[in-house]
């Protein structure tokens, strides 16, 4: 029943698909209306994500087109910190060429707001966007703002229909954070003793034991059982985390599915040395929804 319903949803679509939309039915544009410049920023893979140390923050993006035409008079490059649009600061101007390779390092961004790098502080955060100037002159500021009273209401320049574009990236935020240190992290200097809080799976909080390679770390005790190992790779430059499928083993105490596997992504607070997954499970029977576990010093 429910696919003959689907079908008929599906078929009564095309049709008044069909014939509402004829070659001759659609309108010119207004006058007045015209096609507008959508800038795009696209993140340096190579690149620092995060501002870890300010001194050694260096970064890179680039600084193009979303569509090739048209093409603007050119791009101002602006710069906000802590998401204060009433002061703007401008990191390059005159910029002509698209697409276009943009440096940038943790110095010169507190430079511009008038810092010294030890004083950008954790929570911090600069984010970068383009004015863009058009053929005729025109202005489309990367940080407008109105004032309700005496409250600063940011004007977005472009719709929600254009932001939600794949790919579409208009501004890029770079945030101060607690740098990282992977044996810290697995408290090897005390052994690798962490627990992990799990209120799904096991619905316990129980010891496991790190272990770390390189960027690698194992737990080993995973879901209370003596000789599980669940492998987490660091992603130190952003404090991602990825758990690659893997197999986990035949059976988990309290269940009685088998064949355990699991993968998974998750995210490091290098301040307290926590990690939080969030992890899907599968079994020979089936999959479970994605549930949230946190690791964290004992």
């Amino acid at each position: 029943m429910k696919k003959i319903i689907t079908s008929i949803l599906i078929l009564l679509t095309v049709v008044t698909s069909f014939y509402s939309c004829r070659k001759n039915d659609n309108p010119k544009l207004p006058e007045g209306i015209q096609t507008g410049v959508f800038p795009l920023l696209t993140q340096d893979p190579n690149g620092d994500e995060l501002i870890q140390d300010v001194t050694a923050f260096s970064t890179a993006f680039t600084l193009g087109l979303y569509y090739p035409n048209p093409v603007p008079q050119k791009m101002d490059l602006q710069v906000i910190m802590n998401g204060n649009y009433q002061v703007v600061k401008t990191l390059q101007a005159n910029i002509t060429s698209f697409p276009t390779k943009i440096n940038v390092t943790g110095t010169q961004l507190a430079q511009l707001f008038g810092l010294t790098p030890d004083q950008v502080a954790v929570g911090d955060d600069f984010t970068i966007g383009p004015d863009v100037t058009l053929q005729d002159g025109t202005v489309i500021h990367a940080f407008d703002y109105y004032l309700d009273g005496t409250t600063v209401v940011p004007i977005s320049p472009y719709g929600a229909d254009a932001l939600n574009n794949p790919g579409a990236n208009t501004t890029l935020t770079y945030a101060k954070v607690c740098s990282l240190d992977i044996d810290s992290l697995a408290n090897v200097g005390n052994g690798g003793q962490l627990l992990v809080q799990d209120p799904d799976l096991v619905e316990a909080t129980y010891p496991v034991t790190a272990t770390v390679t390189d960027s690698i770390i194992k737990l080993k005790g995973y879901s209370e059982m003596p000789n599980m190992v669940l492998t987490i790779r660091v992603i130190p430059k952003s404090q991602t985390l990825v758990v690659d499928k893997q197999f986990l083993g035949p059976t988990i105490d309290g269940y009685s599915y088998t064949n355990w596997n699991v993968v998974g992504t998750g995210t490091v607070n290098a301040c307290n040395n926590t990690m939080t997954l969030k992890l899907t499970f599968s079994v020979d029977q089936g999959s479970f929804a994605p549930i949230t576990q946190t690791v964290v010093h004992p």
